[in-house]
């Protein structure tokens, strides 16, 4: 009989740090739409309504939203469904994933073209460590429908940079830079013209990440989400 009570108090202990552990973290995510319509023969904004465990969740976004963030109640899996938007999730379904969330987790998934043009939902974590006041952090990823690419983030006023090549679906490993101007190429494997730049001011104490997304055919350009942890 000592051994059922505690036995009963060890289950009930474990589901009450369960339900403490629940109630003290929230799951956050963000969500980017990086599919270009004009790559799949449609208008270039390609509305879309997004579907979470089978509620409309987020109706009506166009390509280059970045939205967030959003509080999720529970940690485990979600099932997404991106459909043509009508405002209701009941058009034509697009694509369809399934993701799953640590407690406290803060994620971003991102709708994108894998390499062969198909569409895709990627999640992945959010590195949101505490970054220095005078530093940025930067994490670059690659969902274009292109080849391997070559990135370059370069200082305006030192001259240094940051450079790797990605693959679709990889990314960079966190770079902590100086905070400041910088002047930002994306080319293609073995081609010294770009195919995207930009210039953009990375403000300190905050994690930037940048969403390599559309297509050699259309045009890759790039999406920033910036996170203050």
């Amino acid at each position: 009989m000592r051994i059922f009570f505690s036995a009963l108090a060890l289950v009930c202990a474990t589901a009450f740090m369960s339900q403490t552990a629940s109630a003290q973290f929230v799951q956050n995510i963000y969500v980017v739409h990086g599919i270009n319509g004009e790559d799949l023969g449609l208008d270039r904004d390609l509305k879309v309504d997004i579907a979470v465990d089978g509620v409309c969740a987020v109706p009506g976004v166009v390509f280059g939203d970045v939205l967030g963030p959003v509080e999720l109640p529970d940690p485990g899996p979600y099932d997404v469904e991106i459909s043509l938007s009508d405002g209701n999730c009941t058009g034509a379904l697009a694509v369809t994933g399934q993701f799953d969330l640590s407690i406290g987790e803060t994620a971003t998934v991102v709708a994108h073209l894998d390499a062969n043009s198909a569409p895709r939902i990627t999640k992945f974590a959010n590195n949101v460590s505490p970054v220095g006041k005078n530093h940025s952090r930067v994490t670059a990823f690659h969902f274009a429908s292109a080849p391997k690419v070559y990135l370059r983030v370069k200082n305006n006023k030192t001259g240094k940079s940051v450079s790797d090549s990605l693959r679709n679906g990889q990314q960079t490993f966190p770079a902590e830079v100086r905070k400041g101007s910088y002047n930002i190429k994306i080319f293609p494997k073995g081609s010294r013209k770009a195919v995207f730049k930009t210039n953009a001011h990375l403000d300190g104490g905050t994690a930037y990440f940048a969403y390599a997304v559309g297509s050699t055919t259309n045009g890759v350009t790039v999406l920033f989400q910036a996170i203050e942890p």
